[in-house]
This record gives C-alpha cells, structure tokens and sequence, in this order.
C-alpha cells in the first residue's frame, strides 16, 4: 500500500476519540459473585442451633453462573456452542452419590458387639470441636488432638471392656473412625486424594502420608521404651492406626524420624496424621470427577 493510500485509510477506518470514550463509558462492571458462608458445626455441641452444612458446591454454581454470563456477552457462536468447563464440573459434582445430600460431608457411625458398644458422628469440615470419651484418658487427648488439628468435629462415645484390657477398646474405635471418614467421602469428587505432613514435637520429628485410594495399606515405623502412656498401651498405637487404614480404604504411612520421649512419640503420629488427613480431604475445585486416571477412587 503506498503512502497515500496508507493515510487514507487510516482516515477512513480509525473512529473518532470521542467515540471510543462513549464506548469505554457504557462498559459496567461485573458484580462479584460470592459463595455463601460456610458454618461447620455439630448442632448436638453446645446450645447453639446451628447447621454443619458445608455449601462447597455452591462454589462451582457461581462459577458456572460466571462462565453463562460472559458468555452472554460474548459475538461468537461457535464459542457459545462449546461446552463450558464450569458446566461440566458441575454435573459431575451433581452426579448421585451414595449419601443423601452431597453438600453434607458427615457420617454417624454405630457399632455395637459383646466387647465394646461405640456411637461416632464425624464433620470433615469442621473447627476442631470434639466431645470424647473412650474410657482411656490418654487415647481421648490423642483423640481430641485429631480433631483440632485435621478440623474435624467430633462426638464419639465408647463403652468397653476395660476390666480385660484396653486392645477392643482402642482397635475397635479405630474401626468406627475409619468407616466414618470413608462414608463422609463418599464417592471422594474434588478431594485432593494425597497429603502429607513432616510434624516436629520438641526432640521428636514424624513423618506422615495419606493416600485416599480405595486400597488400605498401613507402613508403622515407631519404636517404643514404655509399655503404656498412662492407661494406653503403646502397642495399641500401630493397631489403632491399622484399624483406621484398612476400615477407610486409604494408603497409611507412619515413621517416627528421630525422637527419645514416648509421649511426644505418640502425640506426634496421632498430630502427623491429622495433618495430613486433613490435606487429603480438602477440597481442590480444579479438580474434575475424581483425582484418578481411573475415574473412580475405589478398591
């Protein structure tokens, strides 16, 4: 294009400043779009009346309620005819699942034998509110450290046969513990499936992972110099992790790194585990179906 016509068309096509102020005026702003509050707690704790409904899936309605809108605005037909990604991950997240209702992760768990009669109800999007009692004191403060530190809310009452030993009382609530975390899971959609945590505890440093994967297997490494902690035997603390690993379905590793004192032992695998328990059941929304080439997390 030579130089004349150049400046000509230039003159032709380029529209007046005042137009393109007029144009940037009429644009308005997209109003934000929030998920609703999330509120977590049992309404059996305390006197308050409040829901644990944990409304994650809301999340993705906006979402998608953002893609349709943009899309409105949008001239051309063949993106309007693609499927949204928002769309999609959320028929997914609508799919039936064997609980009623999906936004619920919760689970109420009972079992009763001629050895120990056990009541559990688990949140896993609590605050770490817990109402325990086993019968054994030292396994109740574990207990209650898993709950505060994996936020989980927790009511679990257990009746055994303490006048033999603790060993029913101990595996038998690891047992309730793991049936309960994989009723609340569910079918697992959007979980991040793994987690991990290396917890340090004054002289003592434990490393723990987690795999949700549907296939139990447990790996203890942990070495004790006292046959009890209070009225606990340490022997119990491989057998309860065991009872949870295998009732849950998941991949449990345990390894005590360093550490010379059996209390901060013990409290250190049972802190390590909520750690990374809570790391694996934590929703991820980038996360489409399940964390699985498979499509399924399941055994």
């Amino acid at each position: 294009m030579s130089s004349k016509n150049r400046k000509k068309w230039k003159l032709t096509n380029t529209p007046p400043v005042n137009n393109i102020q007029k144009t940037i005026l009429q644009i308005k702003p997209q109003e934000e779009i929030l998920p609703q509050e999330v509120n977590n707690r049992f309404p059996e704790i305390g006197d308050e009346e409040e829901s644990y409904r944990v409304d994650w899936l809301g999340t993705f309605e906006a979402a998608s309620d953002l893609g349709l809108a943009q899309d409105k605005n949008s001239e051309s037909e063949q993106k309007k005819d693609l499927p949204k990604k928002g769309e999609q991950q959320l028929e997914i997240l609508k799919e039936p699942d064997e609980r009623v209702d999906m936004n619920l992760r919760t689970a109420k768990v009972e079992r009763v034998t001629k050895e120990t009669k056990i009541s559990l109800e688990l949140n896993l999007d609590g605050t770490g509110e817990a109402v325990i009692d086993t019968g054994i004191g030292f396994l109740d403060h574990m207990l209650y450290a898993v709950a505060k530190h994996g936020f989980l809310d927790l009511k679990l009452k257990v009746q055994g046969d303490l006048i033999v030993d603790g060993h029913h009382t101990i595996e038998d609530t690891g047992i309730v513990l793991g049936q309960a975390l994989k009723e609340a899971l569910g079918e697992k959609k959007g979980i991040k499936r793994y987690g991990s945590c290396m917890l340090p505890m004054d002289e003592t440093l434990v490393l723990c992972a987690v795999d949700f994967c549907g296939r139990p297997y447990l790996n203890f490494t942990a070495e004790f110099t006292t046959e009890r902690l209070g009225y606990m035997e340490t022997e119990m603390v491989r057998e309860f992790f065991y009872a949870i690993s295998y009732n849950a379905g998941m991949n449990l590793h345990l390894k005590v790194l360093d550490g010379k004192n059996n209390h901060h032992i013990a409290e250190a695998l049972f802190k390590s585990f909520a750690k990374a328990l809570d790391e694996a059941k934590t929703i991820d929304p980038r996360i489409e179906g399940v964390l699985s080439t498979k499509g399924v997390i399941s055994l």
